[in-house]
Order: structure tokens, then sequence, then C-alpha cells
């Protein structure tokens, strides 16, 4: 039988194929891997992988990014800004959803065939797109090379308006890259509020 469903359908909403594969993982996960290729892989940020969880996260991104762009015009947004794997996931799709466009900061030592900042346009102002702060050092070294290619070019650093974290709904309201500590100074964030037990 032959189903006409675009595939991110079927992914989403096919009951039989999320009943199929919730049985072969938990078949593979309980057995002992045999001589069979490929490799086991664990992720801390499952939303962002799993298709059906990754389009809840784009979909709810989109929407409290847009209202917050909205409610600051004066920001004047002109991309989202993204590092690592995890927050690619969540970046493009809604960059895409939102037409505004993405830079990506790669990490350093990062093979690669362009340079550390790697998007189009000028980048002036912008939100980050993170999934979480821990200790901060991510967000501090994400400023730090925008400041840095900025400087190389004798030009002044474009300004992070906002974080979008999108694994946390803390009550936090700011980062403060020099006083990770102070709470109430710094960059606004803006937390996830739409998937609930991300």
């Amino acid at each position: 039988m032959t189903n006409n469903r675009p595939l991110d359908q079927m992914l989403i909403t096919d009951p039989k194929l999320i009943i199929a594969a919730s049985s072969w993982m938990a078949s593979s996960l309980s057995s002992p891997p045999g001589p069979s290729r490929g490799v086991y892989m664990s992720t801390s940020y499952h939303k962002a992988v799993n298709p059906k969880s990754l389009m809840e996260v784009v979909d709810g991104s989109s929407a409290v990014i847009k209202r917050w762009i909205e409610e600051h015009p004066e920001t004047k947004i002109s991309h989202l800004v993204c590092t690592g794997s995890s927050g690619q996931s969540v970046a493009w799709p809604v960059s895409y959803k939102l037409g505004i466009p993405v830079c990506v900061v790669r990490k350093e030592g990062e093979k690669a065939h362009s340079g550390m900042l790697v998007g189009e346009g000028r980048l002036q102002n912008y939100i980050l797109i993170d999934d979480f702060i821990a200790s901060g050092d991510t967000i501090r070294r994400v400023f730090g090379t925008i400041a840095e290619e900025a400087a190389s070019y004798g030009n002044t650093p474009p300004e992070c308006r906002a974080i979008f974290l999108y694994g946390s709904d803390s009550g936090r309201k700011y980062f403060n890259p020099a006083n990770a500590a102070d709470l109430d100074h710094g960059v606004p964030l803006i937390h996830n509020n739409f998937v609930p037990g991300y």
C-alpha cells in the first residue's frame, strides 16, 4: 500500500510508525549489540534531534521569538546566532519560519572551509539561540568570537539584543557576561515556555 503523505507528516502523525519505531528502539537498547554495523549514540538535547519534538521546539521557538521581536521593534534584529550542532538544529528551521538569516559561530579548532562566522549579510543586532546556560562559557565564547571578528575589520562589535533558551524555562531574566552571578543586569533572556518536560 502506498502512502502519499509527506515524510514529515508520516514521522509525526502515523501511530503505527511511532509504535513500530518505539518497539524497535526498545528491543535495540535492551539487547546487547552484536556484530552488526553501527554505533550507539546519546545526547543531552533529545528534543533537538527527535523529529517530532524538534518540530514542537521550532514552532514554539518561532512563535516566542517573533512575539519578542514585535514587542521590541527598536532592537532591529538582523540575524539569529547559534553555535554547535544543537543550536543549529533549532536555529536553521526557526530562521526559515521567521525569514531572519542565521550566523553560525564556529568553535576554535573546528575544521571548516570558512571563517569563524558563517552566514550571509551584515551581522548587526542579533538574538543568540542556545539550549540553556550552565557556566555561561559558551555565551562568552560566542560574544568574544564576534567581537574579535568585528575588531579585525576595525568595526564596532554587533550587539546581542537577547538570548533565547529553548531548553530552559527558569525565571532568570538577564545574563551578565561579566558577572554570571548578577541576575538583574545584562542581556535579556527569552525562555522556552512551550514544550513541557524539555
